[in-house]
């Protein structure tokens, strides 16, 4: 039978009219009775494969589609898309939504490559960068030019600028002379047949046709992670370089790019040995540099490196063997499961 005709009914007021209809009363929760759940003798150990859904396995082991919420109480599934293992494909575009855009190791030092601590080498950066702040690269100019004409919210770019739409969207523009100068914004769209580019923020003066202007390769903060000092940057302007200043547009936090992974997925997640699982503590353990493990002779130990799609791959597999409940047993369960569920 369905999952939900074990459930008791309610009266329920859909529309807030007077009327009431009967439904199920899905508020209601109960377990499979505990003893059989922790009985090993009851249940079955299972591999889950990449193609296995619950009702698959419920068709297969049952005789019948409808106990796939039989297989999710005995493993204490909430949730049947992530609470289980998905398929690589589904793993990757997972992951690639969880850690978007670049990942940028950052040194509170510029240009350094030694794997020792202090000035000559790796250094904990001072401050934090925000979550869904604007950061870049103050010392890379990507674009510059004068203002053809321009507002409070928007500025029309100089002949020559890009042709594509949104080409210039996310960028951190700074007004450098001229009418209006000493000012800063970030552009939200950019109208390529009028070469109007929009901004976020009104600014405080009018820009005129003397105004120059410099644009810096920008990005907006996704993840800050102080172990690492990671940040994960996605709506990316523009490129970002190895030892740019990049500095936060609201939280003032600078520091340098010490290494820069262009997929994040393939960026760091922690270090940790291969065979043990054990991870390493990369301020104590081991020597750590701009996402890297160094050993003694300042080379990468590339075997401690976890990226985040490894990480997930783990996580993923880790959920693999589920517990089923054995055939024999199913009657007992599904009428203890009945009777609590309607107490």
């Amino acid at each position: 039978m369905p999952y939900f005709t074990y459930f008791p009914n309610i009266e329920y007021d859909i529309g807030n009219t007077g009327t009431t209809v009967s439904l199920a009363n899905i508020l209601r929760g109960a377990d499979v009775l505990r003893e059989l759940k922790d009985n090993v003798t009851f249940y079955i150990r299972y591999d889950y494969t990449d193609t296995d859904r619950p009702e698959f396995i419920s068709n297969r082991l049952y005789d019948t589609p409808d106990l796939h919420w039989m297989v999710m109480k005995m493993n204490d599934i909430v949730d049947p898309y992530y609470d289980l293992p998905i398929s690589e494909y589904s793993l990757r575009n997972y992951v690639d939504v969880k850690y978007p855009g670049q990942s940028f190791f950052m040194n509170r030092l510029e240009n350094t490559s030694s794997s020792s601590s202090g000035a000559a080498g790796y250094t904990t950066i001072d401050g934090a960068y925000a979550l869904n702040e604007y950061v870049y690269a103050s010392n890379n100019v990507e674009y510059s030019g004068t203002v053809a004409g321009g507002t409070l919210t928007s500025m029309k770019l100089p002949t020559g600028a890009a042709i594509v739409d949104d080409f210039y969207k996310n960028a951190r523009v700074s007004f450098i002379g001229g009418t209006g100068s000493g000012q800063s914004a970030i552009i939200s769209g950019y109208n390529a047949t009028t070469r109007q580019a929009t901004f976020v923020n009104p600014l405080t003066t009018q820009l005129g046709c003397d105004t120059t202007f410099e644009m810096y390769p920008t990005g907006q903060v996704h993840r800050w992670d102080a172990t690492f000092s990671r940040i994960e940057v996605d709506s990316i302007f523009g490129t970002f370089d190895l030892y740019d200043t990049v500095v936060g547009d609201t939280s003032g936090t600078e520091s340098f790019l010490q290494r820069k992974v262009d997929t994040s997925r393939d960026a760091v997640h922690h270090f940790g040995d291969a065979e043990t699982g054990v991870w390493y503590n990369p301020r104590g353990d081991v020597n750590y540099i701009g996402g890297y493990i160094m050993n003694t002779g300042n080379s990468t130990i590339s075997s401690a490196v976890i990226t985040n799609h490894v990480y997930e791959r783990q996580q993923n597999d880790n959920k693999r063997f589920v517990s089923l409940m054995d055939p024999d047993v199913i009657p007992i369960a599904v009428g203890n499961f009945k009777n609590e569920i309607r107490t």
